[in-house]
């Protein structure tokens, strides 16, 4: 059977392990002056267009 971990090694695996996480959300997320255009789900009819009559 293998030894267990001493203290330091599983604090350091913890450490390791938040900074990588911090780092992946950080790295992913984008900041608002660089976002695009928001999603549109319909087109946006032309300002002139008569709507259509049902």
């Amino acid at each position: 059977m293998r030894d267990p971990w001493a203290d330091r090694q599983v604090l350091l695996a913890i450490g390791v392990t938040l900074i990588l996480v911090i780092g992946l959300v950080l790295s992913t997320v984008s900041r608002p002056d660089q976002q695009g255009p928001g999603m549109l789900w319909k087109d946006t009819p032309e300002p002139n267009q008569q709507p259509s009559a049902i």
